[in-house]
């Protein structure tokens, strides 16, 4: 989650891509992931505005390979998403 921020800030696709799971990644459905970092960083700017890295935490549950990832933006609890490990690094595996 830490590098789909991060990705918004520097406008940078291939971070945003990399921060899916292969199995997301290799959706057809996803189309064209220019149009995703744009769609993605407009919802982040509305919800979170200028925000920094240190204004999120986040809590895990789960394995040691899958589970569920927390955000919390300033303290609030804001969304759940499902994470996977892939070749040692954690990826996000929902739209």
């Amino acid at each position: 989650m830490v590098a789909v921020l991060e990705a918004a800030k520097k406008s940078d696709v291939k971070m945003f891509m990399n921060a899916y799971s292969e199995r997301i990644r290799n959706d057809t459905g996803q189309g064209d992931w220019d149009r995703n970092l744009k769609e993605a960083q407009a919802r982040i700017n509305a919800t979170f505005g200028d925000f920094q890295l240190s204004d999120f935490t986040f809590s895990f549950e789960g394995d040691a390979v899958k589970g569920k990832l927390a955000v919390s933006f300033k303290g609030n609890k804001q969304f759940e998403f499902d994470v996977v490990k892939e070749n040692d690094a954690w990826k996000l595996d929902e739209h």
